[in-house]
C-alpha cells in the first residue's frame, strides 16, 4: 500500500466520523425538540419551544454545510489549495513576462 493510498483511507475516515458526529447531533436534536415541544404543550398556551428549535436548529444547519463541504473554504485543504493557486499565478505571470 502505497502512502497516496493510507492517505485516502484516512481521509475516508475522518469524513466517516464526521459524519456520524453529525447524526448524533441531529438525532440529539431530533429527541429534545420533540421533548421540549411535548413539554411545552402541557405545561403552556405560549409556544416557546419554537426558540430553541429554531437557534439549535441553525447550529445544525451549519454542521450539516461543514459536513457536505458546502463552504469548503473552511476545509482542512484550503491552505494548501490556496498555496498551489498563488504558485500557478507566480508561474503563469513568469511565463507571460518572458514572451
Amino acid at each position: 500500500m502505497t502512502n497516496e493510498d493510507e492517505k485516502e483511507i484516512e481521509q475516508a475516515r475522518k469524513k466517516v466520523r464526521q459524519l456520524r458526529f453529525f447524526y448524533r447531533h441531529l438525532a440529539t436534536y431530533v429527541v429534545v425538540i420533540v421533548f421540549l415541544h411535548i413539554l411545552n404543550w402541557m405545561t403552556s398556551s405560549y409556544y416557546w419551544a419554537r426558540w430553541p428549535m429554531i437557534g439549535w436548529g441553525f447550529s445544525v444547519t451549519l454542521h450539516w454545510t461543514q459536513i457536505i463541504a458546502f463552504f469548503p473554504i473552511f476545509d482542512e485543504n484550503w491552505e494548501e489549495r490556496k498555496v498551489q493557486e498563488l504558485l500557478a499565478k507566480k508561474a503563469k505571470k513568469a511565463s507571460m513576462s518572458s514572451h
